[in-house]
């Protein structure tokens, strides 16, 4: 390219963040003023969407605060694209600044603006704000539902989470894979194990395919109450779908099988996961006093 003008720098600049290349995005960011070429909103929200989307959130939201402090006025897009990395931050003083940026700049009443908002203060915990942008939306909207029911979920509102979930399925609103792992995880965290595994059914049955944040999640509710046969349903899954080769899934495998009492599945499910991924933690030495299994359990460790 002989000339490359502020869409082509902040074409690549998004190109570097999205694939998580942090160091060499914000390089060729400077490199873009270096030559000349001042960056514009486009420029700036590649980086703050590019490094959010790759779990960079602490520098997603130092470059929105960057960009305001250079002069650059935030659009809608660079608010939204913080929000997320605001949340998974916790910080809930920096997200309420935003909000009444939002207020301000009468960015509200926008569908993605208000579904960022209620994630933001479900993963932050102030599910009165959360429920009160929900509430004063003009249109539900199905990325917001599924928000809602996430954060009522993680802040342990078990029935309030499950009589908003199904009042939407009642509606015929579509609830995505993070709503019903939200849900399973709630039910999995709060003793309902039985329940758990009953919505691990049921979302198939409705098309919905359990990922590899769903099984960590639904495994412990089968250790806890020793169902060995579900679990050995749910390894199965995990091997069709191709999710076995994820370490979390493995290592939630490797607990649910020791707990059940299964210990030649448990070394089996270790050995497997070492050969998959070398760099898999997986706490072995608390299974040898209660199983008796110690030279065993010393061929297994030599595999890791």
């Amino acid at each position: 390219m002989t000339h490359r003008n502020v869409v082509s720098w902040s074409a690549m600049v998004a190109s570097y963040a999205r694939q998580g290349y942090v160091d060499d995005a914000i390089e060729v960011f400077n490199w873009m003023r270096e030559s000349g070429v001042e960056p514009n909103s486009v420029s700036w929200n590649g980086l703050i969407a590019g490094f959010n989307h790759n779990g960079y959130a602490t520098k997603s939201v130092a470059v929105l605060w960057k960009m305001h402090l250079q002069g650059f006025k935030p659009d809608g897009s660079s608010i939204s694209s913080s929000l997320p990395a605001v949340g998974d931050l916790e910080d809930l003083v920096w997200g309420m600044q935003i909000h009444g940026y939002i207020v301000k700049q009468g960015y509200g009443g926008d569908a993605c603006m208000d579904s960022a908002l209620v994630d933001m203060y479900g993963k932050c915990g102030c599910t009165r704000e959360m429920l009160r942008v929900f509430e004063e939306m003009d249109q539900m909207e199905v990325g917001s539902c599924n928000a809602l029911i996430a954060g009522l979920s993680r802040n342990d509102l078990v029935d309030d989470a499950f009589r908003i979930f199904r009042e939407f399925k009642n509606q015929g609103i579509y609830l995505n894979v993070v709503s019903w792992t939200s849900m399973v995880a709630c039910c999995a965290q709060n003793g309902m194990d039985m329940e758990a595994l009953e919505l691990f059914r049921e979302m198939q049955l409705v098309g919905v395919e359990p990922n590899s944040v769903t099984i960590p999640c639904l495994l412990p509710a089968c250790a806890n109450i020793a169902a060995l046969m579900n679990g050995k349903a749910i390894h199965c899954f995990s091997m069709r779908h191709v999710i076995i080769r994820d370490v979390y899934v493995g290592s939630a495998l490797v607990d649910m099988y020791a707990k059940c009492g299964r210990i030649p599945f448990t070394f089996l499910s270790i050995v497997a996961i070492a050969s998959l991924c070398s760099s898999a933690h997986i706490e072995t030495r608390p299974l040898a006093p209660d199983h008796g299994r110690g030279p065993t359990l010393e061929l297994v460790e030599s595999r890791l």
